[in-house]
């Protein structure tokens, strides 16, 4: 199948302005229909611009044309279709503390259709948002959290501006000598609820890597749905998640993990694995027990100059269990 593809590297035409572009064209044949085949073209002007940096805040954007042909099947119409669209976008960073204790980002983006628009709502506009960005650090601590407001989204709930708001994501890591620890949590403006929490405090030898500690919880509020609206009543999730790494010499180590409902005050899962290191050769022993109490056992030998060339057995073969949901 013919694949072409094309990248240009910024090239400045002024002072502060630039241009990118993309081409790639693929021809896919189908060996089902004698001489049938079908292509798909792109091509992607983009200009941009970055001006001074005023005092505590800089302002970037661009725009440019997504310029898409395509047919699917070359032998009745070689005409093909095209479909055009234009897009805009602006970017502004601003120091609200000094030395990067918090900075805001907010990045907004707009495209719209120009053809076989007539059928699309929003007169052809097909994106419309802004991305809002806060970052925070102070010493080994960093902070990030992050949402989106969609001004197209029209879907039943939404009633009034906060509603357009996605979940506001929050994460924090600290790392100070052997310790870390990382947070994060989903948060639903609007409906005033956090989704889920997750934390993790890892601790160990950095220097040689001789062991292992790490405990976390995971927490899922299930009354309301991955986009933060309500929904069904389904069952929280509360998990408490540990593992240990040991290393008796440097060619043997293990390692274990176990993982307990806090709800319903049992033992989800758990599992434990060896590792010998023998030479050029790497072989790896685990046997794990899941929440649906299927048992897997896993032998893999492969060797280590050689990482691609690997033997792997394993002895069951069941079904992905989803954790935070407990269905398949």
């Amino acid at each position: 199948m013919p694949y072409i593809n094309y990248q240009m590297m910024s090239m400045e035409l002024l002072p502060r302005i630039y241009l990118k572009n993309a081409l790639n064209f693929t021809r896919n044949y189908s060996p089902a229909t004698p001489g049938y085949y079908s292509d798909i073209a792109n091509w992607n002007p983009n200009v941009t611009i970055s001006l001074p940096r005023l005092l505590f805040m800089g302002l970037s954007g661009g725009g440019g044309l997504q310029s898409g042909w395509s047919n699917t099947d070359e032998k009745e119409n070689i005409k093909g279709q095209f479909l055009n669209t234009y897009t805009t976008n602006a970017t502004l960073v601003a120091d609200i503390a000094p030395r990067g204790a918090l900075q805001l980002t907010l990045a907004q983006n707009f495209a719209r259709q120009l053809n076989k628009n007539k059928t699309l709502p929003h007169e052809g506009i097909t994106t419309d948002s802004l991305a809002i960005n806060l970052l925070s650090t102070l010493g080994p601590l960093t902070i990030r959290s992050s949402t989106n407001y969609d001004m197209l989204d029209d879907s039943p709930p939404i009633k009034n501006i906060q509603d357009r708001f996605s979940l506001l994501a929050t994460n924090a890591t600290m790392s100070y000598n052997e310790y870390s620890l990382y947070a994060n949590s989903g948060y639903s403006i609007y409906a005033n609820m956090i989704k889920n929490t997750d934390f993790n405090f890892v601790m160990g030898d950095r220097e040689k890597s001789l062991w292992s500690l790490n405990l976390g919880t995971t927490y899922v509020n299930n009354l309301i749905n991955a986009s933060g609206y309500p929904q069904l009543d389904v069952k929280d999730t509360f998990y408490f998640n540990t593992g240990l790494n040991f290393a008796f010499t440097e060619e043997f180590s293990v390692g274990a993990t176990r993982q307990y409902d806090m709800i319903a005050k049992r033992l989800m899962s758990h599992s434990y694995s060896a590792v010998w290191h023998l030479h050029c050769w790497d072989a790896t022993f685990s046997w794990s027990k899941r929440q649906d109490n299927v048992e897997e056992v896993f032998f893999s030998i492969n060797i280590s100059a050689l990482p691609q060339y690997k033997l792997t057995k394993p002895t069951t073969i069941a079904p992905a269990i989803n954790p935070q949901l407990g269905t398949p």
